[in-house]
């Protein structure tokens, strides 16, 4: 005979206190100024749960042919200075996890009610497939996806797509399109 189902456990981190909670996934953004999902889920009025997960497909060098050990060097270190930054400017903690992404997101559901996730939109093959699953596990469980562009000086479409002709081959049609950005040029 099974037991009965365990019920959620109340947490700090838990909409049932009636505060609202988007778990942030940092990626290659790792830094609090100008982080354009995380300064959105503040102003949307979430209480942020920051996260960074390692999937075995970019970290584990059996898996990932391009692994390179000075990268991951480099990316530990600046994920040090993130939580060192989240520790002194909010009192707040990085968590992190090795696994899969959205496995890692189904576990962090089962002990942290949140209604939203965050994170920066990439264009990469790996990150549209990555999110693309999130999205739609997050649509079934009726939670709410917050992502921004981050990345580059001028959205995606704009920057390398031209509406009549496609993506932009040459320079000039690139440096013409950013003057029409100054706000750009000038910073």
């Amino acid at each position: 005979m099974s037991s009965p189902p365990q019920k959620r456990k109340k947490t700090a981190k838990s909409e049932d206190d009636g505060v609202k909670i988007a778990l942030f996934i940092f990626r290659r953004d790792l830094r609090l100024i100008d982080n354009t999902s995380l300064i959105q889920a503040i102003k949307d009025g979430y209480r942020i749960l920051p996260v960074f997960v390692f999937p075995p497909e970019q970290i584990d060098p059996e898996k990932n042919e391009w692994f390179s050990h000075p990268s991951v060097q480099f990316m530990c270190e600046s994920l040090n200075d993130l939580g060192r930054q989240l520790k002194e400017e909010v009192d707040g903690k990085l968590h992190l996890f090795m696994g899969g992404n959205l496995e890692t997101i189904k576990k962090i559901k089962e002990v942290v009610n949140f209604s939203a996730i965050a994170y920066n939109e990439d264009y990469s093959v790996y990150a549209r497939e990555r999110d693309g699953e999130i999205e739609e596990w997050a649509e079934s469980n009726n939670v709410e996806i917050i992502k921004e562009e981050d990345y580059g000086l001028l959205p995606i479409k704009d920057a390398w797509h031209h509406p009549k002709d496609g993506p932009h081959k040459a320079l000039p049609r690139s440096f013409h399109l950013l003057q029409a950005y100054p706000e750009v040029l000038r910073n």
